[in-house]
């Protein structure tokens, strides 16, 4: 009976490599940490040589903890714009809260190492680095965030349903 068990993961994959294929791109494994997204960012952007200023000596070598802190002190900076982006999945507790309070609440929140970003935290980067970014799934359009605000090259990041267990997960792409 197992053999009849579709294997979601693959048959995801095929499909996400599909769309990949013709654009001269491959999945870049990111491992399973609930940082993945911040991972697959992070290695968009040392793939792409793109700096992005962290008062520290070396802009190139940014790793989750950091773009993470980053994107939250965005966010924080910028709560106006964020506010009405931020909905009931995103915040735990604090639901009855509005404006800058309830912006407080997602980064709390967001601070904790391993807590999954999602598309809130997708525009905060691409505004922190003037670009776009591009998400390919299996199923959906591609997304890119930040395409009317900046014309150049997306980084671009792919989300799975199925390739792990626990859930929704973000690789990063290479060029073939």
């Amino acid at each position: 009976e197992a053999k009849n068990i579709p294997d979601y993961k693959q048959i995801e994959l095929e499909q996400v490599n599909s769309k990949l294929k013709p654009q001269n791109l491959e999945v870049w494994p990111i491992a399973s940490s609930g940082d993945c997204l911040f991972e697959a960012l992070c290695h968009q952007l040392q793939t792409n040589n793109i700096a992005i200023s962290t008062n520290s000596q070396d802009e190139n070598e940014i790793n989750h903890k950091t773009l993470r802190k980053l994107v939250i002190d965005h966010i924080r900076n910028q709560w106006e714009f964020y506010q009405n982006y931020i909905t009931e999945e995103d915040v735990d507790e604090g639901k009855d809260k509005l404006g800058q309070e309830l912006v407080e609440v997602y980064c709390q929140k967001m601070s904790a190492l391993g807590q999954w970003g999602g598309h809130i935290d997708i525009v905060a980067v691409s505004k922190l680095v003037s670009r776009p970014v591009k998400v390919i799934s299996a199923k959906d359009d591609d997304r890119i965030i930040g395409e009317e605000e900046f014309k150049t090259e997306p980084l671009v990041v792919t989300y799975h349903q199925h390739y792990y267990t626990l859930g929704a997960h973000y690789n990063s792409v290479v060029k073939i």
